[in-house]
């Protein structure tokens, strides 16, 4: 006789346990009706409650020093952030000093002031190359970097000074 493998299946369904029989899948039109497992919130419950009485873990604190994590810095006295001594001192003007500006190479300096006169210095000498006066008080001089022209203003006016030092 020919058995047929859908009358097998079922023959084997009817013949296993009771417990089996309740594990085959069934087939629903949608979602919401998939009915809940009967002993979810019950286990739910359970796991929060677990959580909840649980006993906490202590950790292990480390014991240091607060003072150990701090660096070790140098005095104050050691730090000093200019130099004690003085290098060059420049000292012609008459009165203050309202501006001051390097050349491109920083080899020579020009200033400009209350006395009205621009003065061109050597930077590591502080020897004075030369001076121009101008009628009014120095507010600004600027040193043109690509041209060895010097802009000063002085009043209302600004005037435009041949450094004279050439292809320095």
């Amino acid at each position: 006789a020919v058995v047929s493998t859908q009358s097998t299946g079922k023959m084997a369904w009817e013949n296993a346990d009771e417990e089996d029989r309740k594990l085959l899948s069934k087939k629903y039109s949608c979602l919401r009706h998939v009915p809940a497992y009967p002993q979810l919130i019950n286990e739910k419950f359970d796991r929060c409650l677990d959580l909840y009485l649980c006993p906490r873990k202590m950790k292990m604190k480390l014991n240091m020093n607060p003072e150990d994590l701090l660096p070790k810095l140098p005095k104050p006295k050691d730090l000093k952030p200019f130099p004690s001594a003085r290098a060059v001192k420049f000292s012609d003007h008459d009165g203050h000093v309202y501006s001051i500006d390097s050349n491109k190479s920083g080899e020579f300096l020009v200033s400009g002031g209350e006395d009205k006169i621009v003065r061109i210095w050597e930077a590591s000498t502080g020897r004075v190359l030369s001076r121009y006066t101008l009628p009014d008080t120095i507010t600004s001089v600027k040193w043109d970097k690509a041209q060895n022209i010097i802009a000063a203003a002085a009043g209302n006016t600004v005037y435009f000074i041949n450094s004279g030092l050439g292809d320095r």
